[in-house]
């Protein structure tokens, strides 16, 4: 999985994010209503994620979902360059219908991307969550952005909360 570029989500992966969607529904059945904002990386297991975790209510939530490649891994691995935008259109078309798309740049990603270069972009993307003006915001992203903004090892589908003094 980690040779082949922009890997999708697994059936293992499918199924935890299932399984998180139907955590949440249990636990707080008005979740995805109350979050006034889904953030999510144009990597396709982030978009694939989203997807799957608003399930047939696509059309519900689109207007609350933004695409932001602020939100990407880290570009260190093969299977974390982006495809071009005409690819994950022709693979996820649902996209073109939430924020930032018709922004999203067709080759949006950085490879390779030192440390200081991603750590420079986790500034930026902080910096750009603390100005947004919703409160309640769901970040779906990877591993080494969830590491530096939170300070927390997750396992995948796993969640968290973060407070941040607000910056407008």
């Amino acid at each position: 999985a980690l040779d082949n570029k922009d890997q999708e989500l697994t059936a293992v992966g499918i199924e935890q994010v299932q399984a998180l969607r139907k955590t949440i529904s249990n636990i707080s059945p008005t979740y995805l209503d109350n979050v006034e904002l889904i953030v999510t990386s144009p990597l396709k297991r982030a978009l694939q994620t989203t997807l799957n975790l608003i399930g047939n209510d696509c059309e519900r939530y689109a207007h609350k979902i933004f695409i932001q490649p602020l939100a990407a891994e880290q570009g260190y691995k093969l299977c974390d360059i982006g495809v071009k935008k005409s690819e994950l259109l022709q693979e996820l078309p649902a996209v073109q219908w939430f924020g930032g798309w018709k922004e999203l740049h067709s080759e949006w990603w950085t490879y390779p991307e030192s440390v200081q270069q991603f750590e420079q972009r986790m500034g930026t993307f902080k910096q750009w969550l603390q100005s947004r003006s919703q409160c309640n915001i769901c970040v779906i992203c990877h591993s080494r952005p969830i590491r530096y903004l939170c300070h927390k090892e997750l396992e995948n589908a796993g969640t968290t909360t973060v407070t941040w003094n607000r910056k407008m």
